[in-house]
């Protein structure tokens, strides 16, 4: 049974799903064409109705498979300053008007703007593939409460998305 908020007053409709069948049409002078069909209601009316298997299947989602697994929520235009520290080697990069990068620390060079963008899109398109816990106890369980790596993302020195990478699972 899956309950879904519909229409403009949001009210909620339950649908339910029953036995998987299959269905074998037949058409005079074609070949007899198979589906598998799911019977399904719409418990506020009446009529019993079948489905796609393909639809039911879609519905059949994990937690997991709905939730947003998005890491790092931001703007890759907005970010002007990348800030990568590892153990004690600290990174930064500063990225001027023009799109340019420029490596501020450990020195002064000019950087790849290519690897700073691809970096970037690689931060942004970063999903979990597992969560452990919603709210941990202890970061030093996970490597956390002194973090191997930390990646920072900035726009006018505000933080745009912070990411902590600990040890190895």
């Amino acid at each position: 049974r899956i309950t879904l908020q519909v229409g403009e007053d949001r009210a909620p409709r339950a649908l339910s799903i029953g036995s998987r069948i299959q269905v074998q049409i037949k058409k005079e002078g074609e070949e007899d064409q198979v589906s598998e069909e799911y019977f399904a209601k719409d418990v506020s009316k009446d009529p019993i109705f079948m489905i796609k298997a393909e639809v039911a299947d879609s519905l059949r989602k994990t937690a997991f498979e709905l939730r947003d697994r998005a890491i790092l929520v931001f703007e890759k235009r907005a970010v002007d300053r990348f800030e990568l520290a590892r153990g004690d080697s600290l990174i930064v990069c500063q990225r001027d008007r023009m799109g340019s990068w420029q490596m501020t620390t450990p020195i002064l060079s000019k950087a790849k703007d290519w690897r700073l963008n691809a970096l970037l899109d690689e931060l942004k398109s970063l999903k979990a593939v597992a969560f452990v816990t919603e709210h941990p106890q202890n970061l030093a369980v996970f490597g956390l409460e002194k973090p191997g790596m930390k990646v920072r993302l900035l726009q006018d020195d505000a933080v745009l998305a912070e990411l902590w990478v600990g040890r190895r699972k």
